[in-house]
């Protein structure tokens, strides 16, 4: 939503511009244009909306399209089209546009998925920590110990979070949470 754009702009991506020399130098002197919402530096403007606002997502046509956690935008907004689509048909004007979507989907049917399975459905690779191979995360890489099984074949819920980890595919390296902002660093 709205409050969770300015939250972030204020809390995480201001801060990444004043503490980058190379992104700060395109920074606008001007206050009026360095707000919380939308930015003008010297090259781009940059708008921040939230995604239950069908007014803020269609106001602007944009050449870049970045949607963060898009399957937790609502389905139907107001009666329009999917927050996603909304967004997405803000980049027809632009031959040459980008849309990222990241998200986890949870359902096959949800607006981010069916943008994934419509795309070229690029993959972010990342090394692993272990063995160096570019390895992207799949459901597969996901382990835990069988001893959480119980007598009646049933799962211990709680020894199954205890031991839960992914495994490199290629090495069988174990990669815990704290790896994974190395990994995507690298």
């Amino acid at each position: 939503n709205s409050r969770n754009a300015q939250s972030f702009s204020e809390s995480r991506w201001q801060r990444l511009i004043e503490s980058n020399a190379v992104l700060a130098k395109h920074k606008p002197s001007d206050p009026d244009k360095f707000k919380n919402m939308e930015m003008h530096f010297d090259s781009m403007p940059l708008w921040f909306a939230g995604s239950n606002s069908p007014g803020n997502l269609a106001s602007r046509s944009v050449g870049l399209l970045v949607m963060d956690e898009a399957g937790k935008y609502p389905a139907k907004a107001r009666g329009e089209a999917s927050s996603v689509q909304l967004a997405i048909q803000r980049t027809t004007s632009y031959p040459m546009h980008l849309i990222v979507i990241t998200t986890t989907p949870v359902t096959p049917d949800e607006a981010a998925w069916q943008s994934y399975l419509e795309s070229d459905q690029r993959r972010y690779f990342m090394p692993c920590p272990h063995c160096r191979e570019l390895i992207t995360f799949e459901q597969s890489m996901l382990k835990w110990d069988n001893s959480a099984r119980q007598e009646d074949g049933s799962w211990d819920l709680k020894a199954v979070r205890n031991s839960a980890r992914m495994e490199c595919p290629k090495c069988a390296g174990v990669i815990r949470d704290g790896n994974k902002t190395v990994m995507l660093r690298e």
